[in-house]
């Protein structure tokens, strides 16, 4: 099988995607080929020859491709890159491509990920014979770990996966017998004795702020809101929503679309929307989210009525 397949008419490619691996990609690939090619004559439109692109690696797609033909020849021409890669650079100068994950990959579908993506620059330059091929070092970072790799060695993925986490494991057993560490916990623990400290203030202090002027109440709010966020401090959600209730605040008050505009214009409906958010959220296992300190900051600087 050779490099490319060679056409007058331009091809129809069945293009690899990112994460999925060389064995599936040759699977789907052949399947794919299979599949258009019916809806092709079906429709009795012009057929095209096919290709398999992984990542700037093209072949043909024919009646006789087996999938594990695919990966056999691909195999073998990213022994012949690993090996030209590996070969020492003729300049010092070198060029970097930092490959991190994307959101919410795991470290091991993150580096397949970087690996694929760095075949696909490298294979490009390879074609190219361009002596920025040898000359490009690909890195993978994961949780600021760096790990330097040749994306056409064997199990390679895999290799810099682990090399990633325990580089991330030397670094945080490093770190936890520091004195920077030291240092922190010592900063986190009177922390959270001054916001401990805090909550029994803001408790005793709450049937009197239910009384008072409503921007007084909302500042009680965040600041409670703070101890509630801080973990090791313990909060009375249930204490706390029921004092509101008893002086009228409900939860989720002022909620819903009929009340957009309203809220815009109305300091005092405004300020007790922002509070029954503060009184929903409150009793549940989690912080408080961002928009509430917002939002409790707009109310403060709305102008009175």
């Amino acid at each position: 099988m050779t490099e490319s397949a060679t056409n007058t008419t331009e091809p129809k490619a069945f293009r690899a995607s990112l994460g999925v691996s060389l064995n599936d990609s040759a699977v789907l690939a052949v399947l794919y080929r299979q599949s258009d090619l019916a809806t092709t004559r079906a429709m009795g439109l012009v057929e095209r020859p096919y290709i398999f692109d992984y990542f700037g690696l093209e072949l043909p797609l024919t009646a006789e491709t087996t999938a594990d033909e695919l990966v056999d020849t691909i195999e073998k021409m990213h022994v012949v890159r690993a090996e030209a890669y590996a070969k020492p650079s003729l300049s010092k100068a070198t060029s970097e491509q930092v490959l991190t994950c994307r959101g919410g990959d795991t470290v091991d579908r993150g580096a397949v990920s970087a690996v694929q993506r760095a075949q696909m620059w490298g294979n490009e330059l390879f074609k190219r014979g361009s002596r920025d091929f040898e000359q490009t070092r690909y890195i993978f970072e994961f949780n600021r770990e760096k790990v330097v790799f040749n994306p056409w060695t064997a199990d390679v993925a895999t290799q810099i996966a682990n090399d990633a986490l325990a580089a991330q494991e030397t670094r945080g057993v490093a770190y936890f017998q520091s004195a920077a560490y030291a240092e922190a916990q010592q900063k986190s623990k009177l922390e959270q004795e001054t916001l401990k400290q805090q909550e029994a203030m803001l408790m005793s202090a709450l049937p009197e702020k239910l009384k008072g002027p409503l921007p007084d109440l909302m500042r009680w709010v965040t600041a409670y809101a703070k101890c509630h966020d801080r973990v090791g401090v313990t909060t009375e959600p249930s204490a706390v929503v029921l004092a509101f209730a008893e002086e009228g605040f409900k939860e989720n008050a002022f909620v819903g679309p009929q009340f957009k505009e309203l809220l815009k214009s109305d300091k005092d409906k405004f300020g007790r929307y922002v509070i029954g958010q503060f009184l929903n959220i409150l009793p549940m296992k989690c912080g408080m989210p961002g928009i509430l300190w917002y939002s409790a900051e707009q109310y403060l600087a709305m102008p009175d009525a």
